[in-house]
């Protein structure tokens, strides 16, 4: 199938007339700098060129959405991420993929048993990162809701019998009749092979009332993950005395050891039977980094511990491999870290402060009024994401209104899984925007010290 240009005003800017046309990546517009856009579709999939010209170019992100909107219009004609910039003179080329992440994300091994197409349509968009909510599947062809059985296998632990461990989770001997099952699903199993020869166990729950099985599948590893964190905590316990009972027996090579999840799981609808088998592990596979390009003129690293530190959490957080959830925790490691020497300017003075004391604990008992002394404590701090502007502003790192959005959205989401609030979700293109931010930020810092690379 070739691609058709889709029809678009011809005239899509003047520095005199209207802008017909918006352009805007992230929160920053750049419509005043376009003088050529395209937007073409190949097999449903869109995609475009924006050429900008004009010097300076405000600062923006290339990896952050990218929004071409009529004027006075809500609805994108286009959104995508961009693929690959090119700079000519005072000209910058932008080609842009309308679903990036459809494309880098690759499908793991996996095999099928009765499963419908918009089971496995659900499942390749959700693990390439999209929202639940972007996800249009006309409700007619939803699946009924059913139980799922969620099974995955365990290696480096050996049982008997069938013991529950928390959370609905048991831990059952890995025996034929499970080998049998696993055999249906085909060549995946010669892939897969190693991994459940290793295992000694897997880990089973029950999923209730769930349409979609990449649902299902989240639901229940969530639950698996939990329980097994919970078990290396029951097995990491070395004291003499549990519950109050003396401890009969005890080998220090049996506290070392851990059990470990294996990258796989088995999906089974109870009632419908559909199920698959999945190898869990990354598929995503970026090209080699640009590594000299990227040290071209730029500053040496910062040696204190808190910088080292901050580095070696962003580590962390670019690497795709991990889940969301951990990513996001490192990310907000190494912004504390970044912020850590910054002192914000105290809105009350100490003798204010004290005045106010005397003023507030009067007539109050004494749990009242250390209370009372802890809060006016507290007065003159700043918070983390307050310390970490300043520091940027000082710093000279432009960060726009919408970025600080996003970072404040992440420190939200952070908070509701520490605080018990739910994961929520965070969509990958937010993930590596704000992982390209922070990096900015350090970097910033950086420069601030003052080396740079010969």
């Amino acid at each position: 199938m070739t691609s058709e240009p889709i029809q678009l005003d011809p005239l899509l800017q003047s520095r005199i007339a209207q802008p017909r046309v918006t352009v805007r990546c992230g929160d920053v517009d750049l419509t005043e700098f376009v003088t050529r856009l395209e937007i073409t579709e190949h097999e449903r999939v869109p995609s475009a060129i924006i050429i900008l010209e004009g010097a300076p170019l405000p600062q923006f992100d290339f990896m952050a959405r990218v929004d071409a909107l009529r004027y006075n219009d809500t609805d994108p004609v286009f959104t995508g991420t961009i693929t690959d910039a090119t700079r000519t003179g005072n000209r910058l080329t932008l080609n842009l993929f309308g679903m990036t992440e459809l494309r880098e994300q690759g499908v793991a091994p996996w095999a099928t048993h009765n499963v419908p197409p918009p089971d496995l349509m659900q499942m390749l968009v959700r693990d390439a990162g999209f929202a639940s909510e972007r996800i249009q599947i006309d409700t007619s062809l939803h699946p009924a809701a059913e139980l799922f059985e969620i099974a995955v296998p365990i290696v480096g632990c050996d049982i008997g019998a069938p013991i529950p461990i928390a959370n609905d989770v048991r831990l059952i001997p890995f025996s034929r009749d499970w080998e049998a099952r696993f055999v249906q699903h085909g060549e995946a199993l010669d892939h897969l092979q190693k991994t459940y020869a290793e295992a000694g166990a897997l880990a089973v729950t029950y999923v209730h009332a769930q349409s979609w099985m990449s649902d299902a599948e989240k639901a229940g590893l969530r639950r698996i993950n939990s329980s097994i964190d919970w078990l290396v905590v029951l097995l990491r316990n070395g004291s003499s005395a549990r519950n109050q009972r003396p401890v009969e027996q005890f080998t220090r090579a049996n506290f070392r050891g851990k059990p470990n999840l294996a990258p796989a799981v088995l999906v089974t609808g109870v009632r419908s039977h559909r199920s698959w088998l999945r190898d869990l592990r990354s598929t995503s596979h970026p090209d080699f980094p640009a590594v000299a390009d990227a040290l071209i003129n730029t500053p040496a690293p910062r040696r204190d511990w808190q910088s080292q530190n901050s580095y070696a959490a962003f580590r962390r957080a670019a690497n795709e491999e991990l889940p969301t959830a951990l990513r996001v925790s490192a990310l907000w490691e190494a912004l504390e870290y970044y912020a850590a020497d910054v002192a914000g300017v105290p809105p009350f003075r100490k003798t204010e402060l004290r005045a106010l004391r005397r003023r507030a604990i009067t007539g109050l008992n004494d749990a009242q009024t250390k209370r009372i002394e802890f809060a006016i404590s507290q007065l003159n701090s700043t918070s983390l994401q307050e310390r970490i502007w300043v520091k940027a502003e000082k710093e000279g790192t432009l960060i726009a209104y919408g970025e600080r959005q996003l970072i404040a959205r992440l420190r939200a989401y952070r908070n509701a899984m520490v605080h018990g609030g739910g994961e929520g979700e965070i969509e990958r293109r937010d993930m590596e925007h704000a992982v390209s931010i922070v990096s900015r930020l350090l970097i910033g810092s950086a420069n601030a010290k003052g080396d740079h690379r010969s």
